[in-house]
């Protein structure tokens, strides 16, 4: 009955409020129902897989897509027998940046960011 009383008190009041209501009854759980909680609004497992399968599906593209156009700067400064090195610069840089990140998706250090208890 109070649980009722006070969820209609709460959702009566102005938005500023909500918020306030809302710290002050999170701040005042303990460490592992705050923890609980939070999990609450995290994605599902299946739909966090999604997103990283995206980002490390487009990373892929952007590594094959740098690494043909490095490649066909190089063969188009071969055959034109001009140097444009500020091309081939900003495309190596591009290829060893991609290619760092997704030697850190493999490897697995950028997923060490929350540990579970």
């Amino acid at each position: 009955m109070k649980k009722d009383v006070v969820a209609a008190a709460i959702q009566d009041a102005p938005g500023d409020a909500k918020k306030e209501v809302a710290a002050a009854a999170v701040r005042s759980l303990s460490a592992d129902d705050q923890q609980e909680l939070a999990e609450r609004f995290l994605p599902s497992q299946p739909v966090t897989n999604k997103i990283w399968l995206i980002i490390v599906w487009t990373f892929g593209v952007v590594l094959v897509c740098a690494t043909l156009a490095l490649i066909g700067a190089v063969f188009v400064s071969i055959l034109r027998d001009e140097t444009d090195t500020a091309l081939v610069q900003i495309l190596l840089t591009v290829f060893t940046s991609v290619a760092g990140i997704l030697a850190g998706f493999i490897s697995g250090r950028t997923s060490a960011g929350a540990t579970t208890k």
